[in-house]
């Protein structure tokens, strides 16, 4: 799962294009993202075994990126 704010989209989808080319299944919002947002990360983080954030401060200061996060880290923390 690639996790960014959506001023790198462009990079972001730049780096999934070269991961997939490596064989690696890649999920990032831009193709899969249906029904709530928050619900819909929540699930993709839980399915991941990799997850890439792509941090800036408009990444931290992005309250859907902060929300991120903060189910990263109750994951992390299990």
């Amino acid at each position: 799962m690639i996790s960014y704010q959506w001023d790198t989209q462009q990079t972001m989808l730049q780096v999934k294009q070269e991961l997939e080319a490596q064989g690696f299944t890649v999920w990032m919002d831009v193709e899969q993202m249906e029904g709530s947002i928050l619900e819909t990360m929540a699930r993709a983080v839980e399915k991941s075994s990799v997850l890439l954030l792509a941090v800036s401060r408009k990444y931290q200061n992005s309250p859907n990126c902060r929300s991120g996060m903060d189910f990263n880290d109750d994951l992390i923390q299990l």
